[in-house]
């Protein structure tokens, strides 16, 4: 027996399948107009994340295809699966894929806080993950894994607008899969925040500044032109055996005028001129020269430090210069000091003093004699000083003799060299062409001047100079 109840709900059952597939009609058609809006949306968002790099432009272009082809499928079911549909539409109108929407959002953050706009990899792995589980399964597990798992209300979402959007891409389950790999990531500099990108092993975003990169880009630089100072070693080193072996007198004297005469060390004038002797000077002038007013002589004077420093101790000093303007410095330096000054060289010396024994002691000028180019001029220059110089005479040298290397010798065997110059002679920019010695020399020349050695000096650790101190036989 049927009652009144019962008889009205029999239509409403009867009449539910086409409800149910006008709903469904009706879904279908809104998803084919946003099928068609759907160009013009990808379109802004291209131009909105135009600052990305092509790798994050590609993955959200992905993702946007994805949604995109869940529109067609729920085009394509029958009326037997139409609750089906209806359930995935409002599951839809509920929520968006939420991991597209966080990438979204970190990258409008990004962009209002002047921020360079970029996802780096580790943030997509998730998503990527998800998107391969969707293709496996069926349609309605497929929902699920395309990001419409729940739905989130609205204190869930205001929730996740406040957070840490970084930390939450890389928390949302893919953090302790990938924090102990290493990220790539592209580097980029922030325009007019001075600081590059870069990635921790948690893979999170740091930002180093552009003064570090400078600073290691500098320092490989240094590095590097270690090279050009072996260059120049090497081309200086064949320059001055070269110069040693075939210049002239001439070009060696215009050269010791023009670095002499220029040099501020040399000019009584300037303030780095050395107004003082030097120790081993000073030990000599102590234990072998007579007190003042001794009449002294010194040859190369140069611009005056010996010269001048006796004379204000009360030392009648006369001095000779081969370079003129070295004379002319030394004249304008002596202020009323007791000095005398010629133009002259070691060879001049007879036609500069004829007399004998007319000075009391005598100095060759700081390491002058090593400029002395052939035996015969050193030779020469002793046997003078012993015939001007009744007391004793300083002598210093600028180097002593070293043993070539193989190498060297053979270069300088094959090299055309004067008669008059020693296979040993050195020329530098700084000083010239000069003579190293060792003492059998020193004491052979002494022996052949007619002099005797009253102090001899040549240990470096003792002395900068190597040094003699002589005296005349008789």
């Amino acid at each position: 027996m049927c009652r009144d109840d019962d008889r009205g709900a029999g239509p409403a059952v009867e009449g539910a399948p086409d409800s149910f597939s006008g709903l469904a009609v009706e879904r279908s058609r809104r998803l084919v107009e946003q099928d068609q809006r759907g160009p013009a949306e990808q379109r802004a968002r291209e131009r909105k994340l135009l600052h990305l790099s092509g790798r994050a432009a590609v993955e959200t272009l992905f993702h946007d295809l994805v949604e995109l082809e869940l529109g067609h499928e729920l085009l394509n079911v029958t009326g037997g699966s139409a609750a089906v549909a209806v359930t995935k539409a409002r599951e839809e109108e509920q929520v968006r894929p939420p991991r597209q929407t966080l990438v979204e959002r970190a990258l409008l953050s990004e962009r209002h806080a002047g921020r360079p706009a970029g996802v780096d990899r580790a943030r997509f792995v998730a998503l990527d993950e998800h998107v391969a589980a969707g293709r496996s399964q069926g349609p309605r597990d497929a929902a699920k894994n395309r990001g419409l798992a729940r739905t989130v209300g609205p204190d869930e979402r205001d929730t996740l607008s406040g957070a840490d959007l970084d930390t939450q891409l890389l928390d949302d389950g893919t953090g302790p899969e990938y924090a102990g790999e290493s990220v790539d990531v592209e580097d980029r500099t922030a325009a007019g925040h001075g600081q590059s990108l870069s990635v921790d092993s948690g893979g999170r975003v740091e930002r180093m500044p552009v003064r570090r990169v400078t600073a290691s880009l500098g320092a490989r630089a240094l590095v590097a032109s270690r090279a050009i100072d072996r260059l120049y070693r090497w081309f200086d080193r064949l320059r001055s055996e070269i110069v040693a072996a075939v210049a002239s007198d001439e070009l060696l004297d215009r050269f010791n005028e023009l670095a002499y005469g220029g040099a501020p060390r040399y000019q009584p004038e300037s303030g780095v001129f050395r107004e003082y002797l030097f120790p081993f000077e000073e030990n000599a002038l102590a234990r072998f020269f007579p007190p003042p007013p001794a009449r002294v002589l010194i040859g190369g004077a140069g611009g005056g430090r010996e010269a001048l420093a006796l004379a204000r101790r009360g030392y009648r000093v006369v001095g000779f210069e081969p370079a003129g303007r070295l004379v002319n410095q030394l004249a304008r330096g002596r202020a009323g000091l007791p000095v005398e000054v010629h133009i002259g060289a070691y060879r001049d010396l007879e036609q500069l003093f004829p007399d004998d024994g007319t000075f009391d002691a005598a100095i060759f000028g700081w390491v002058s004699f090593s400029h002395l180019r052939t035996e015969e001029d050193r030779l020469g220059a002793l046997r003078q000083y012993a015939r001007l110089t009744s007391g004793p005479v300083l002598v210093s040298f600028l180097a002593l003799k070293t043993e070539p290397t193989q190498r060297l010798a053979r270069f300088r065997r094959l090299l055309p060299r004067r008669a008059d110059r020693d296979p040993q002679d050195i020329f530098a920019m700084t000083v010239g062409l000069y003579h190293p010695v060792d003492e059998e020399e020193v004491r052979d020349l002494v022996q052949r001047a007619g002099m005797r050695i009253l102090h001899l000096n040549f240990d470096t650790r003792e002395t900068s100079w190597p040094h003699v101190v002589l005296a005349r036989d008789g």
